[in-house]
């Protein structure tokens, strides 16, 4: 069984990435069948490189809808990968319309925010906003001195204006016991 599932994953894998839209379109209605975190890179990846506008929407959608155990962890590890720093806010979008809770990542969340530009710290504000905790004392400690250390660097504007409410929301999250 695991020998078919691995020849299957890697049909779907090489179909996902050939450069015949209707085979990434199978490939793609094939992962919906059966989702699973370690299908997500993959995914942005051909999301990142589509070239045809349908197909990009195609794969928005399914980005932004999957739920599946780990998701937060795949989403890190795209926010992680450097050659897809402008699209940082999409990634981060994703993973706030599937409902992630990120909660172990806040401080990498915030400094790929920060770093990220405007559309990506707004981005991390809505993911930090309907977060659940409780969180870490360590990570809320560190993450507002970050937060606090960024803000007095960063010329007036509104990426400041974001960052200042990113630390008001995290003074409002709950601290584990």
């Amino acid at each position: 069984m695991a020998k078919v599932n691995k020849e299957w994953e890697s049909k779907v894998m090489d179909d996902l990435f050939s450069k015949d839209d209707d085979k990434v379109r199978k490939a793609i209605v094939a992962l919906q069948e059966n989702p699973q975190s370690h299908f997500i890179l993959p995914l942005i990846s051909v999301f990142i490189h589509a070239q045809d506008g349908e197909l990009k929407e195609e794969l928005r959608e399914i980005l932004n809808t999957l739920k599946v155990p780990g998701f937060e962890e795949e989403f890190m590890k795209a926010l992680r990968n450097s050659e897809w720093k402008a699209h940082y806010g999409q990634i981060m979008a994703f993973m706030w319309n599937c409902g992630g809770n990120p909660k172990d990542y806040v401080k990498e969340l915030i400094q790929i925010g920060i770093a990220g530009g405007m559309e990506t710290v707004l981005e991390c504000y809505s993911v930090m906003e309907v977060m659940d905790g409780p969180l870490s004392e360590e990570q809320l400690i560190e993450s507002q001195t970050y937060l606090h250390e960024q803000f007095k660097q960063m010329p007036e504007g509104h990426p400041k204006q974001i960052v200042a409410m990113i630390s008001n929301l995290l003074a409002e999250k709950e601290i584990e016991d």
